[in-house]
């Protein structure tokens, strides 16, 4: 319904993201990890495009964030909408419970 570039998980962990590999949407996913082990893991998932980053502590961090590497990494332009899950409180695994629709201005 709602035409989104790329679908965009931060996850220490990436359980979230391959619980969104398996399902096989139009968009590719970027996976955002502090963890290089994680990335590398994610690396064979269906769809995934993983990067190993700082970190972040805040919801607008890794929106700003997300925003930035989806552009520098060809994913998304200008006007593109991007979905963004990430879990609050960081660093606990099993806490995806954010959902941010963003646009790329």
């Amino acid at each position: 319904i709602l035409p989104v570039a790329v679908l965009v998980n931060y996850s220490e962990s990436g359980a979230s993201t391959l619980r969104t590999a398996r399902e096989r949407p139009r968009a590719p996913i970027l996976n955002l990890t502090p963890n290089l082990n994680t990335a590398r893991r994610l690396s064979v998932a269906w769809g995934v495009h993983s990067v190993v980053n700082d970190r972040l502590r805040q919801v607008d961090e890794v929106v700003s964030t997300a925003l930035e590497i989806a552009q520098a990494q060809g994913m998304a332009t200008r006007g593109d909408t991007l979905l963004i899950t990430a879990g609050v409180p960081f660093g606990k695994p099993g806490s995806t419970n954010t959902l941010r629709i963003e646009t790329l201005i």
